[in-house]
């Protein structure tokens, strides 16, 4: 059951990078 914490990781490294695009095209 590796495959979950994988998903859980990349899930908020996604979520990360989504609020960073957002931010840097709200500035």
């Amino acid at each position: 059951r590796k495959f979950e914490m994988v998903d859980h990781t990349f899930s908020n490294i996604e979520t990360l990078y989504g609020v960073g695009y957002r931010y840097q095209e709200a500035t």
